[in-house]
């Protein structure tokens, strides 16, 4: 099932600073086996890619897109975003809680093949409905009053796997966090249309209707 959540802007529920995911990550081999902390980020999306940004996540990256600014060279991309602005959304893709329990069973009575299989197709499921909507949803809108539509030339993302719930239960999902920039038209980077609407647009035009609701922040 996918979600969607909104990352920065004010108040609580379903908003969150880009600095809630980074801090969920484990601080080295022994803290993740132990169940203490997640895998690090790794950037994905075509406009990740035409900022040169590849590989895991870095310390301080994550929130630098999220300000708009390159993580390497610390240009400004486009507008400073400004008090209480949506940042980007945060895509959730989740199993059902049987199939989590099936993980977690697997993982503990030492089956891997099964574990490695629900934790691939989760993969897999995830990565198909980001394309998805990287192709069907990802524009913007220039001139006045924004009246002029533009197809996007792709998000700029970073993918955070997840074991468990905040409350510590097996819950396999992925976290897919999109900032609200892309390239059109020839203009380096712009504010993507629809950061505040994506969760109703998702529902009834962009995604197939049965992987998507409104937003949720049940997980971790």
């Amino acid at each position: 099932m996918l979600t969607i959540g909104k990352i920065g802007g004010t108040g609580g529920g379903q908003w969150r600073s880009p600095e809630y995911y980074t801090e969920q990550v484990a601080r080295g081999a022994e803290d993740y086996y132990a169940g203490h902390g997640e895998a690090p980020g790794t950037w994905t999306g075509q406009g990740a890619a035409g900022l040169g940004l590849a590989g895991e996540v870095g310390d301080g990256e994550l929130e630098a897109v999220f300000d708009r600014r390159h993580p390497s060279s610390r240009d400004q991309l486009g507008r400073v975003p400004g008090p209480g602005s949506v940042r980007g959304i945060d895509l959730q893709m989740a199993v059902p809680k049987s199939v989590s329990t099936l993980w977690a069973l697997a993982d503990e009575y030492d089956w891997p093949e099964i574990a490695g299989k629900v934790w691939e197709a989760t993969h897999g499921a995830a990565g198909a409905a980001f394309d998805y909507l990287e192709r069907h949803a990802c524009t913007s809108r220039a001139g006045a009053g924004g009246k002029v539509a533009l197809q996007g030339e792709g998000f700029v993302a970073a993918v955070f796997p997840h074991r468990f719930s905040r409350e510590g239960d097996p819950q396999v999902h992925v976290h897919v966090l999109v900032a609200n920039m892309t390239t059109a038209a020839g203009r380096r980077v712009s504010s993507r249309h629809g950061a505040r609407s994506m969760p109703a647009t998702c529902s009834t035009r962009s995604s197939p209707p049965a992987i998507c609701s409104r937003p949720s922040c049940g997980s971790g």
